[in-house]
């Protein structure tokens, strides 16, 4: 059986979000950012150090999607939906919800999910691959 996470996946598991805010491209751009793998090693990272996985991405997200017309990081229904984004990729990766904790040092986050893991639930995992750079 295939596993897939995307952006039309998103919106069909939360149709609340797809009613408001359809396809706006900066909301599809955030979901891309988030899948990305180095994104998700960055909140699978920030998670085992105890601290809600948004930690790892809080600072990318604030300063990448600041300024937006078509999504106000401001909103509570934004960052809910932002949260609800993080969740539906990190199931993928074996990691349920477990506690809101604070989110430190960011402009618009004040609280966030911490996960724990659960082999069973795994679908899919990040490989690090090592890489000979010159210096």
């Amino acid at each position: 059986m295939k596993y897939e996470y995307s952006f039309k996946h998103f919106l069909k598991k939360y149709p609340r979000y797809k009613k408001r805010f359809g396809e706006k491209n900066s909301v599809k751009e955030l979901y891309d950012f988030l899948k990305k793998p180095v994104s998700i090693e960055k909140m699978i990272t920030a998670n085992n150090f105890d601290l809600p996985a948004l930690s790892g991405v809080v600072n990318d997200i604030e300063s990448k999607f600041n300024n937006r017309t078509d999504l106000d990081l401001k909103k509570d229904i934004v960052r809910q939906m932002v949260g609800c984004m993080i969740q539906e990729i990190l199931n993928f990766y074996g990691y349920k919800s477990k506690i809101q904790r604070v989110v430190r040092n960011a402009k618009y986050f004040k609280s966030a999910t911490h996960y724990e893991f659960e082999t069973k639930l795994q679908k899919y995992k990040i490989v690090k691959k090592p890489v000979v750079k010159e210096i």
